[in-house]
């Protein structure tokens, strides 16, 4: 069975290669941008579960980690 972290990483690789593909298939500048930003928030994220860092840190809940 696959740990919570494995889980965490396998889920924000997924969405990293999702905002790629959009970013490569659009022809909007303004879409590209938008995609861009989600993109580096979900590198930031990956580098929090990476260092077992909260990602909310905020929040209080173990699970929402």
């Amino acid at each position: 069975m696959i740990n919570l972290k494995e889980e965490k990483i396998i889920k924000t690789i997924w969405h990293l290669k999702r905002y790629c593909e959009e970013i490569l298939n659009s022809q909007s500048r303004e879409f590209r941008g938008i995609e861009l930003f989600h993109l580096q928030s979900c590198i930031e994220c990956l580098d929090f579960i990476i260092n077992n860092e909260k990602i909310y840190p905020n929040m209080v809940r173990e699970d929402v980690n």
